[in-house]
């Protein structure tokens, strides 16, 4: 699993790789889900609750996420797109079932003092690269910053809902969940990103909402969170100030403006208009493509000039996805992403840890996550199958896990079998339940 965590981080988006490496990496992950995918096959025909609820929907959803792309090849006959066009765009879908079932073996076979370290460090990682990503892009060459591979929110969001999760339902006081949680969201934050802003506050609030403590406690948590908050917004300011050319500061004036000047300042902003470009030009795709969509591998127009010689394979807007597959195409894949956090929030009911019994963690994990598709379907986003694994692989391993073909099927850490895809991080150790 920490193959394909940290290749997906530092492979996509780092133009210092070639591409050769990368469809090499894809075609690694492939085998690896298949690998699981067989790992699991006898948990597809298997009656036990557990498998039926939670693991045979992950694994219907993968093959989901696998058919829709594979199917786009048929409209290489008759687009304008080349195999190797292709074959650049689809890398992100190609990975994303693969990575799931590389997810669901780990979460099966880790202990939950293991996947928690995991998690928590994968997340800290992807927020640094988006960290030096932004910078440089934010803020040009003279700040010493470049990228360094997958500038993504999205695998963040796992472990902030991870820590809140933990701090919110802990019966200690967690501290060290909730800062650790806030770490991430204020390394985002430093990014010059509007967003994070957005995802802190939807962060804690929903956190608190689906708390399993009282409402006396929830509401002195979340005090006691919007305090720390507030500090480490002032952090992230001098952080900028010093490191980053104040380029926080300058970009969460926005919402001042906003307060200040109603909705004229959000028609007078830059993203906004070249948002505004995305949804128009790339919903007349959809239209002229209405079922089926134009395919992978044809360059949507550029928002800032509107020709696709610079442009890329996306746009800011969800509508990308039913441009790209059609009405049909976009049904399946929404339906297999909610076949997964389906399965996630109903893991709960089979969970061993006390503090994931409640649906504190998914809620979290997917209400991040739909803060983001006004910006861009999630699909489209290559940090996506990161998140989607992790999400797996906590509510996995926090699970009594049941396996016929095991002799003990209530233990909390399962040991992995010989020549399994998970054998490759390493990490078969038993843990206890985190308090």
């Amino acid at each position: 699993m920490t193959v394909v965590l940290a290749g997906t981080l530092f492979l996509f988006q780092n133009s210092a790789v070639n591409s050769q490496l990368k469809l090499a990496f894809v075609a690694l992950c492939l085998i690896l889900g298949a690998w699981s995918f067989w790992s699991l096959r006898d948990r597809w025909s298997s009656t036990d609750p557990f498998n039926r609820e939670v693991i045979k929907p992950v694994m219907v959803a993968a093959i989901i996420l696998a058919i829709v792309p594979v199917l786009s090849l048929l409209q290489l006959g008759f687009g304008s797109a080349s195999l190797d066009s292709w074959l650049r765009d689809a890398v992100g879908y190609l990975s994303l079932p693969a990575l799931l079932l590389v997810g669901v073996e780990a979460g099966l076979r880790l202990s939950w003092r293991t996947v928690t370290v995991l998690v928590s460090a994968t997340s800290l990682m992807a927020a640094a690269l988006a960290l030096s990503t932004w910078l440089s892009r934010r803020g040009g060459d003279v700040l010493g910053f470049s990228q360094l591979g997958l500038a993504s929110s999205m695998p963040v969001f796992a472990g902030i809902a991870l820590a809140l999760t933990l701090y919110f339902n802990s019966r200690a006081t967690g501290l060290g969940w909730l800062m650790l949680g806030l770490l991430q969201i204020a390394i985002l934050v430093s990014t010059g990103g509007r967003q994070p802003a957005i995802f802190a506050v939807v962060g804690l609030l929903l956190a608190a909402v689906f708390s399993r403590r009282g409402l006396i406690q929830r509401v002195g948590r979340l005090l006691v969170a919007g305090a720390a908050a507030v500090l480490m917004y002032g952090i992230v300011l001098a952080f900028s100030e010093t490191f980053g050319g104040g380029i926080a500061a300058r970009r969460l004036d926005f919402f001042d403006r906003v307060l200040d000047s109603g909705w004229s300042a959000v028609q007078q902003d830059g993203s906004v208009i070249d948002r505004s470009n995305a949804y128009e030009w790339t919903l007349q795709i959809w239209l002229s493509n209405f079922w089926f969509g134009r395919g992978l591998g044809i360059n949507f127009p550029s928002v800032r000039s509107g020709y696709t010689d610079d442009g890329g394979f996306t746009l800011d807007t969800p509508l990308v996805v039913l441009a790209k597959f059609g009405l049909v195409g976009a049904v399946a894949v929404i339906w297999a992403v909610c076949l997964v956090f389906a399965a996630a929030l109903r893991a709960r009911k089979h969970s061993a840890i006390p503090e994931l019994r409640v649906p504190t963690y998914t809620v979290v994990a997917v209400g991040l996550v739909v803060c983001t598709v006004l910006n861009g379907f999630p699909t489209e986003n290559r940090g996506f199958g990161i998140f989607l694994t992790c999400l797996v692989v906590v509510v996995l391993a926090a699970s009594r896990k049941s396996d016929p073909t095991l002799p003990d099927s209530k233990s909390h850490g399962l040991p992995a079998r010989t020549g399994s895809a998970v054998w490759i991080s390493g990490a078969q150790v038993q843990g206890r339940p985190l308090r």
